[in-house]
């Protein structure tokens, strides 16, 4: 039976789910998943007690990201803290995406505690950041640039929480899931996402990550830097228009 625990680690909450017992094996997820990643793979690992670990300012662990280093460093001595605490002296890690770099130096730096390692689809060296990343993170300069109109209340959520924001971009991923969005105009009556080259016909509505988007690699996160840059672009565009 899967259970959901959580710990204090050096003052930073860690959230992580755990099944049986036997020889600890921690699966590390990507980015931007969580533990829910690997619920697949869960039921097929018996005999062993297996800790799907949950990186700070992921999944349910965003809001204590907040103010704490969240590198892929910092990831990695967190991750080798919380096996201290639990009194977990060896464990087999395994690591996907980003979680492959966090496991890669936490066996580095505490070789002693890895008593085997995974990494699928891992980072390493300079292949982090990624290209989608690099593009969010040089975007970022541009919401200092947005008018004050361009950050007055416009989306309502369910619960009727108003949120401050000019544009919304969805993130869909390989296997787009559309079956919870209430959009009036977003959808065709099958439920696909309506667009042209990623925007919709919803002022201030954009996907990213759909198949065939812009070309046959734009739902991996091997291709979306391309339809990233181009968001980018015409989102600043649309401000400048309205705004300026």
């Amino acid at each position: 039976m899967i259970s959901e625990r959580t710990a204090d680690v050096d003052g930073t909450p860690v959230r992580w789910l755990e099944q049986g017992t036997g020889l600890p094996v921690v699966l590390v997820h990507g980015i931007p998943t969580s533990p829910t990643l690997w619920r697949h793979v869960l039921p097929q690992l018996t005999g062993l007690r297996v800790l799907a670990f949950e990186m700070t300012g992921y999944g349910e662990s965003i809001p204590a990201g907040r103010d704490r280093d969240i590198s892929v460093g910092a990831q990695a001595d967190r991750l080798n803290a919380w096996l201290a605490q639990l009194g977990i002296e060896r464990a087999v890690l395994v690591g996907h995406d980003l979680g492959g770099g966090v496991g890669h130096i936490a066996a580095v730096r505490e070789p002693q505690r890895c008593a085997g390692l995974l990494i699928t689809n891992g980072i390493a060296y300079d292949s982090w950041p990624i290209p989608s990343v690099k593009v969010m993170r040089a975007a970022a300069p541009l919401l200092a640039m947005l008018p004050a109109i361009a950050l007055k209340p416009a989306l309502n959520v369910a619960d009727g929480t108003v949120l401050p924001v000019a544009s919304v971009l969805w993130c869909t991923g390989f296997r787009p899931d559309t079956g919870w969005i209430e959009v009036s105009g977003a959808l065709d009556p099958t439920g696909a996402p309506l667009h042209d080259k990623g925007a919709a016909p919803v002022p201030g509505l954009h996907w990213m990550g759909l198949p065939w988007q812009t070309r046959l690699n734009s739902s991996i996160i091997d291709g979306v830097d391309r339809d990233a840059r181009r968001t980018a672009k015409r989102t600043r565009a649309g401000v400048s228009r309205r705004h300026v």
